[in-house]
């Protein structure tokens, strides 16, 4: 009406421009899916690994079962099937979890994010398995030095809290990985499972250095225990 264009009231521009790929906000929500399993697998056993073994102490379990002809590496060879058991009953039931969630997420681009084959899950499992024996035995390892249920907990908090930190040293590192990562319980299993949810390969030889980390592990850990079930009672 005054002959202005209306284009010179826009003083400012503004305009919406996304700087993050779709890429990276998927990778976001796979690092902390990763980081869940973990942090259920860490935790799913604790309790059953203190009991076995602080709590039959305190409850003066311990010696009347030491007195079976059982060899003490039969005794902690039991004890870390049992553990072992609950921690990957809890990881797959948390794994084949993502199938019925995966419905319940309204927004289609995560929906989209958390469809995984059933190859990949199993893959996933896979490559959680050796390490949840591990963790259950290191558990087993640690809560047998406690003379009680709390000293025991106190001990193994100490594990639940350095795996994430673990976890979280290989999520957070900008370029490619090191070599030795793949020796490192966590820092191993997290860099495959990224592979498997980034539709990647995961070969045997992929597979072989945190399977073997995991077997020394759980080896040395069950050799300690069986050491030690026999002086925690003098």
């Amino acid at each position: 009406m005054r002959g202005v264009s209306p284009d010179i009231l826009n003083v400012v521009e503004v305009r919406e421009r996304h700087l993050s790929r779709s890429a990276d906000s998927g990778g976001q929500l796979k690092a902390a899916l990763s980081m869940m399993l973990m942090l259920t697998m860490v935790s799913a056993g604790l309790y059953a690994a203190i009991d076995t073994t602080a709590g039959e102490r305190e409850r003066g379990s311990l010696e009347p079962l030491m007195m079976n002809p059982v060899s003490s590496w039969g005794f902690a060879t039991g004890k870390w099937i049992a553990v072992g058991t609950l921690t990957m009953l809890v990881v797959v039931f948390s794994v084949l979890s993502i199938f019925p969630a995966s419905f319940l997420v309204r927004n289609e681009t995560i929906r989209i994010l958390l469809q995984f084959s059933s190859a990949e899950l199993i893959m996933i499992i896979l490559v959680l398995l050796p390490l949840g024996l591990a963790v259950a035995a290191a558990q087993i390892a640690i809560a047998i030095n406690g003379k009680s249920h709390k000293e025991a907990q106190a001990r193994c908090t100490a594990l639940v809290i350095a795996a994430p930190l673990i976890s979280f040293a290989g999520v957070f590192r900008q370029g490619a990985d090191p070599l030795w990562f793949k020796w490192v319980p966590l820092l191993a299993q997290n860099q495959l499972m990224r592979k498997i949810l980034n539709g990647e390969v995961v070969s045997v030889a992929d597979m072989a250095a945190p399977v073997l980390s995991c077997v020394v592990i759980t080896v040395v850990a069950l050799w300690y225990v069986s050491r030690k079930m026999r002086t925690v009672l003098m």
